[in-house]
This record gives C-alpha cells, sequence and structure tokens, in this order.
C-alpha cells in the first residue's frame, strides 16, 4: 500500500501542473491575474495622486496693523492683510473669514481642513524682523492631519502667502493636529491596500477549478 501522510515532490508537482493547465485554458481566471491588478493599480493612482485644489480652511486674522516712524516719514504695515488675501487668491485652498475658535470647531466637525491664526502683532513682528531684529511672531495652524496630501496642500498655501508678503522674512507655524496626529501615507493607504488584497484573494480561490 502506498504510503501516505508525508510530503511527496512529485505528486505536490503534478497538483501544481494541473492547476496550471486549468488556469491557462479559463480566461476569468488569466483575467483576474493580469488585468485586474492593472485596474487596482489605476484606481490607487487617482484616488491617491493629482493636485488637490479648493480646500476649505477658516482664517482668523487678528492683525490690525503697525505704524513705522523712518525719520521724516511714516509707514503703514499690514502684514496679516496681506497673507489673507494672498491665501483668498490660491486655488488650492477657499478660505473664510471668522475666529479661530470656530475655526476648530470646524475642523472637528468636517466644515474645515485647517483653522489659522494670525497674531494681533505680525505686522510689528515683521518689521522688526525686517530692521534686523531676532523676534518672532508665531501663526498657529489647527489641521486635520488625516490626509497628508491635503495637509501637504495648506502648507504651501500657508507657506507661499507668507513669502509673497515681501516685508516677511520668516515666521514660526505653531502646528496642532486634530483627531491625535499627524497620519502618513502609509496609515491612510494600508487598511485599503489589505482589504482588496484579502478581497483579491478570496475571489481568485472562488474561480479556481475544483
Amino acid at each position: 500500500m502506498p504510503k501516505t501522510g508525508r510530503f511527496s515532490m512529485r505528486r505536490s508537482t503534478a497538483v501544481a501542473e494541473r492547476v496550471l493547465a486549468q488556469i491557462r485554458r479559463d480566461r476569468r481566471t488569466l483575467g483576474m491575474l493580469f488585468a485586474m491588478p492593472a485596474v487596482i493599480m489605476l484606481i490607487f493612482g487617482f484616488a491617491l495622486g493629482g493636485q488637490v485644489s479648493n480646500v476649505p480652511i477658516l482664517v482668523d486674522n487678528q492683525d490690525a496693523g503697525y505704524s513705522a516712524n523712518l525719520g521724516v516719514t511714516g509707514m503703514q504695515l499690514y502684514a496679516g492683510s496681506h497673507v489673507l488675501a494672498s491665501l483668498q487668491t490660491d486655488s488650492a485652498v477657499s478660505v473664510t473669514t471668522g475666529s479661530f475658535a470656530s475655526g476648530r470647531q470646524g475642523v472637528d466637525s468636517g466644515a474645515y481642513f485647517a483653522a489659522v491664526l494670525i497674531p494681533s502683532n505680525f505686522s510689528q513682528v515683521a518689521f522688526m524682523r525686517a530692521q534686523g531684529r531676532n523676534v518672532s511672531a508665531s501663526i498657529q495652524l489647527y489641521i486635520d492631519g488625516t490626509k497628508p496630501s491635503i495637509v501637504a496642500t495648506v502648507l504651501g498655501a500657508l507657506q507661499n502667502a507668507v513669502q509673497n508678503t515681501s516685508r516677511v522674512k520668516g515666521f514660526n507655524l505653531v502646528q496642532q493636529y486634530a483627531y491625535g496626529g499627524k497620519f502618513s501615507g502609509l496609515d491612510v493607504s494600508l487598511p485599503s491596500v489589505i482589504a482588496f488584497v484579502l478581497t483579491f484573494l478570496v475571489l481568485l480561490i472562488s474561480l479556481l477549478p475544483v
């Protein structure tokens, strides 16, 4: 009698050859093996790539401006208003003005992706920095950190707005993330990838002939 219960390379090879022969004759299985991964890669490419625009944010500009005396002449500086105006003309974000507290609540409820607070001394500090004095002003940012592409878009728009204000040489950005912290691309995409792999394997096994 033949021995049973032991691994046999000959039997395993025979089974593998039979399965491969069945797969070659089954167009549905071949389609699942080659076409489906390409389709899924296209779907993930469209979902995770591309340029983000019109991200809703709220800006609280508390900067009242600064009157600077330059010898016999004076100068009015409104750095915060310039930053706000630059953000309003940036197609990457859609700006609503209001209080920072309501903006934080809006981020928590999903109405906004970020809330920005420009401090009341922003113009004064901008002028002093332009004069070479070592002072700083902090812009506060409360942002939804669950979407890395949107975080990068908001940060880029804010940095561009400050850089477009010629008299602002630099600033400190105090970031606070909603929902427990900043998420990476892997954190966001891994659950969907796991679900896809499990679904794909179950579907593939169901297509294999018995």
